[in-house]
């Protein structure tokens, strides 16, 4: 778990939270405390390039479904604090952003993040994979 880190060691792990990038975005988020900025206004301002996407992008695109499901109430991730507003959004927004996680895992040579983890360890990589079909599966309950 994340508490046996030292404070100044980058946070690494599987899980969609556990790295600097989805930290850092997370704070983002934090700035807009008070302003309830739309989903749609969040995911217009990351510089996603389907062709080929930086992992970086990708690691915020799964913190930010993280966010979502967190503030639907549908997985609860404890790094995210009240700090961070709600994202009001509508299921076409949810929509964009199941996509673009699934594609993740189906057009994977168009990934970065994907490419990174496939030269992890199979254990470590076959979690993460897990993990990113689970939050584009959990975003699947916010289209019925």
């Amino acid at each position: 778990s994340s508490d046996l880190l030292g404070g100044s060691m980058g946070a690494w792990g599987y899980g969609c939270l556990e790295n600097d990038t989805a930290l850092d975005f997370i704070g983002y988020l934090e700035n807009y405390k008070g302003k309830e900025p739309s989903l749609k206004k969040i995911l217009r301002e990351m510089e996603y390039d389907a062709e080929y996407v930086d992992s970086d992008v990708d690691a915020e695109i799964l913190a930010l479904a993280a966010v979502i499901l967190n503030q639907e109430k549908i997985i609860e991730f404890t790094e995210i604090t009240e700090e961070v507003p709600y994202l009001p959004h509508t299921k076409d927004d949810i929509k964009v952003l199941k996509e673009q996680i699934e594609d993740i895992v189906a057009n994977s040579e168009s990934h970065e993040l994907y490419e990174l983890w496939e030269e992890t360890e199979a254990e470590d990589f076959n979690e993460w994979k897990q993990e990113v079909e689970d939050l584009a599966e959990a975003l699947s309950d916010l289209l019925k």
